[in-house]
């Protein structure tokens, strides 16, 4: 049964809403009290961090009030290193010596038949993110993957360890991100791309990453030994359900 129904009010601290149309499991339509249509989400989930408020005075910029946490998880590694069993609590979203872990925020996310995915406008930090984003080819959920696999990566290290954080350029740079895709995305790591990525990109990016792969040698690439093609590909990709049955996060 749905979480909410047809023509139920929903009473909020700035007005009441009526439901009028269910977009997806989480998402409606609603009516507020000024006959204005208004986007209601909820989730499931204690694990993303609240909004607590809204500030009306003033208006612009929007600013919103959220809980606060005492420390991201970045900071916290570089303070003291994760011991395992903490990386596959936080890795599930939980707790050890972290008394709550959450999400900070969804700012950067987009449905993936918007047309920021369809298009393949990047998003996020760089370091943090996927090749097939940072090349501006279409991308879906399934890319996440990857960037959770980065940040977990940088966990397990601590230190602010980043494996794909360039040493040519500081953040900011024009060619940052260039650096970036250079390190996480051609021979050096994870072995040449895949000949089907010309299904999903332009023949621009193509002639990108063949000058990418040109750039390193491959006498001085060092790839993981358990890579194989289908980790350039997000099509490939497993969802979140196949790592977390891994048995790494099973052995506590």
């Amino acid at each position: 049964m749905p979480l909410l129904q047809f023509g139920q009010t929903l009473k909020g601290g700035l007005g009441r809403y009526v439901i009028k149309k269910r977009i997806q499991d989480t998402v409606w339509f609603t009516e507020n009290q000024c006959k204005e249509t208004v986007v209601i989400k909820g989730h499931l989930t204690p694990h993303i961090r609240p909004l607590l408020d809204e500030v009306q005075d003033p208006a612009e910029p929007p600013i919103i009030m959220l809980k606060h946490l005492d420390d991201y998880l970045l900071n916290s590694s570089i303070k003291k290193r994760l011991h395992q069993k903490e990386l596959k609590y936080v890795a599930r979203i939980g707790h050890n010596r972290f008394s709550e872990v959450q999400l900070g925020d969804l700012g950067g996310c987009y449905s993936v038949d918007s047309g920021i995915a369809r298009g393949g406008t990047p998003v996020g930090a760089a370091v943090w993110s996927r090749p097939e984003v940072i090349m501006e080819t279409p991308w879906n959920p399934a890319t996440d993957i990857r960037s959770f696999g980065a940040v977990l990566r940088s966990l397990i290290y601590g230190g602010n360890f980043s494996l794909f954080r360039p040493l040519a350029v500081p953040y900011g740079h024009e060619e940052y991100n260039l650096e970036v895709l250079k390190q996480q995305s051609t021979y050096r790591y994870f072995g040449p791309f895949p000949a089907k990525y010309e299904e999903i990109a332009s023949p621009k990016t193509i002639t990108a990453i063949l000058y990418l792969m040109h750039k390193i040698p491959q006498s001085e690439t060092t790839p993981f030994s358990r890579t194989t093609k289908r980790e350039l590909d997000w099509r490939d990709r497993p969802t979140a359900q196949g790592p977390l049955k891994d048995g790494w996060f099973q052995d506590r």
